[in-house]
C-alpha cells in the first residue's frame, strides 16, 4: 500500500484522503470483534509441546470453525446496530456504500492473518513473500483502475481495498480448510478462547491508536486535516512495516530460544533483542532525517505538508516494537495475558485525554505527540508485568536509551545546523556505520539462525 501513495495522492486531494482516513479507521475498530484476538493463539499454540499425533488438526481446525462463526455473528450484529452509531460520530458521510466497505474490509482479514502467521511459524518464507506480493499487485491494479479509468476518488480506493480482501479470504478459507479442516473440539476451543479473550484489550488499544486521534481530529478541525494525519501515518508506517515485520521472524525465534532455557541461548536472545532495537532506532532516525525529501518524492499536491507528523508515527513503531518484546514473556506463559490488559488501559485513556487536549491546541501534531507519548508510558507498564513473570535480563536503560537519543538527533536534524539536505545525509551516513559496527555480529546471528531453523513437528500448509 505505501507503494501506490503516489496514486493515490495523484487522484484524491486532502479532503478525499480524509473520507479514506475515517473508513479505514471504522474499519479497524471493527476488526477487533471479528476475531476477537483469536488469531494471536497461531503463533503460540503452533509452536507448544504436545503429545496427541492430531494436535494441529484439533487446534487449528476448531480454531478456523470459530472465525468462521464469530465472522458471521460479527456481521450480523454490525448491520443491525452498526448505521446508527457510524451515523452518530461521523455524521457527514452515508452509511452507503462507506459503512458497507468498512465491513467487507474488516471482515475479510482475519483468515488471512491466520494463513500468513502460520506460514512464517513454519518458516516457509517463499510461499509469504508469494501471496504478500501478488495481493499487492492485484490491489494496485484495482487502485489504478478505478481511480484512473472510473475515477471513482476515495470510494475506488476503498473499493480496490475490499475486493482484494474478498478474494485473499478465499484463498485463505481454501488452504486452511484443505489442511486442518472444519473441526470441533470443546477442549481446544477452550483453551483458544481463554487465551485470546485478555487479548481483546490489548488488541483494540494497539489497532484503536490511530482511529481516535482520526475521529478526534475529524471533531475538533476540518476532514482535510483528518487526511493530512492519515497519510503521514501511513508513510511513517513503514517503519511499523518493517517492525512488525522482523517482530514476526523474531517472536518464534525466541520462542525456540525460550524452550532451550540455557545460559548460551537467553545471552543470545538479551544481544540479538537490543541490536535490533537499536537497528529500528537507527531506521526510524534516518528516515525521519529524510521525511521532508521522502514527502517531495513520493506525494503529490496539498498532502506533502503531512511530512510534519511523520517522525513521531517513526518512533511509534520503534516504541510499539519494544513493547511486543515485553509482551512476548507474558504471551509465552499462559498466565500472562491477564496482565495485557493493564498496559492497554493505560495507552487507550493516556490517548484519548492527550489527544483531546493536544489536538485542540496542535492540530495533527498534537495527535502524533499524543500517540508516541501515550505509548511509551503503556510500554513502561507492559515492562513492569512482564520482569514480574519472566526475566529475560533486559533492562530499562538497554532498552529505551537508544531510541530515546535517536529520537533527540531526529529532532536536532531539523535545528538551523542541519537545515540543509547535504548536511543531514552526512549526519545520517555516519550514523548508519557507526551503527552497523555495533550490531553487525548479532543481526547476522539473528538472519542465519532464523532461516535455518525449521519447524518442531509440524504438518505444512500445502503450498502446491
Amino acid at each position: 500500500e505505501l507503494l501506490l501513495i503516489p496514486i493515490y495522492t495523484s487522484f484524491l486531494n486532502a479532503e478525499s484522503y480524509g473520507i479514506v482516513g475515517l473508513v479505514l479507521s471504522v474499519s479497524a475498530i471493527l476488526s477487533v470483534f471479528y476475531t476477537l484476538s483469536m488469531d494471536a493463539v497461531t503463533t503460540r499454540f503452533y509452536f507448544k509441546k504436545v503429545k496427541e499425533s492430531d494436535y494441529y488438526i484439533r487446534c487449528f481446525g476448531t480454531l478456523n470453525s470459530m472465525i468462521i462463526a464469530l465472522g458471521f455473528m460479527a456481521t450480523i450484529i454490525v448491520v443491525i446496530i452498526g448505521p446508527i452509531i457510524f451515523t452518530s460520530f461521523i455524521p457527514d458521510l452515508a452509511v452507503f456504500p462507506y459503512l458497507l466497505l468498512a465491513i467487507i474490509i474488516s471482515s475479510s482479514a482475519p483468515m488471512f492473518n491466520i494463513y500468513v502467521r502460520l506460514l512464517r511459524a513454519q518458516h516457509l518464507g517463499k510461499m509469504f513473500a508469494i501471496v504478500s506480493l501478488s495481493k499487492f499487485g492485484i490491489q494496485a491494479i484495482f487502485t489504478i483502475v478505478f481511480l484512473s479509468i472510473f475515477q471513482l476518488k476515495e470510494v475506488g480506493l476503498l473499493l480496490a481495498t475490499a475486493l482484494t480482501g474478498v478474494i485473499y479470504l478465499i484463498l485463505s478459507l481454501y488452504m486452511l480448510i484443505r489442511e486442518y479442516g472444519i473441526v470441533w473440539d470443546y477442549k481446544y476451543a477452550k483453551k483458544i478462547f481463554l487465551y485470546s479473550i485478555p487479548l481483546v484489550p490489548n488488541r483494540f488499544g494497539a489497532l484503536s491508536v490511530v482511529p481516535v486521534q482520526t475521529f478526534l481530529i475529524g471533531f475538533f478541525h476540518d476532514i482535510s486535516q483528518v487526511g493530512f494525519f492519515h497519510l503521514g501515518a501511513l508513510i511513517g508506517s513503514a517503519v511499523n512495516v518493517l517492525a512488525q515485520s522482523i517482530y514476526d521472524a523474531y517472536l518464534p525465534w525466541a520462542y525456540e530460544h525460550l524452550e532451550m532455557s540455557d545460559k548460551f541461548n537467553q545471552k543470545k536472545l538479551i544481544k540479538v533483542t537490543r541490536s535490533l532495537i537499536i537497528f529500528l532506532s537507527v531506521a526510524a532516525l534516518i528516515l525521519s532525517l529524510m521525511s521532508k525529501e521522502i514527502f517531495q518524492v513520493f506525494v503529490f499536491g496539498d498532502l506533502q505538508q503531512a511530512w510534519i507528523v511523520f517522525p513521531f508515527f517513526a518512533f511509534f513503531a520503534v516504541v510499539n516494537f519494544i513493547k511486543n518484546i515485553w509482551l512476548m514473556p507474558l504471551m509465552y506463559k499462559d498466565e500472562g495475558t491477564k496482565y495485557v490488559q493493564w498496559s492497554t488501559y493505560t495507552n487507550l485513556i493516556l490517548n484519548l485525554i492527550l489527544g483531546y487536549i493536544l489536538i485542540l491546541q496542535y492540530g495533527i501534531l498534537g495527535a502524533a505527540i499524543s500517540i508516541l507519548f501515550s505509548r511509551l508510558l503503556s510500554s513502561m507498564v507492559m515492562m513492569y508485568f512482564s520482569l514480574r513473570l519472566l526475566d529475560l535480563g533486559l533492562t530499562f536503560k538497554n532498552i529505551y536509551l537508544i531510541p530515546f537519543l535517536c529520537f533527540l538527533v531526529a529532532n536536532v536534524g531539523f535545528t538551523p545546523y542541519f537545515e540543509s539536505f547535504l548536511s543531514r545525509l552526512i549526519l545520517s551516513l555516519c550514523i548508519v556505520i557507526g551503527s552497523a559496527m555495533i550490531i553487525r555480529k548479532e543481526i547476522m546471528y539473528f538472519y542465519k539462525s532464523y532461516k535455518s531453523a525449521r519447524a518442531i513437528a509440524p504438518p505444512k500448509i500445502n503450498t502446491q
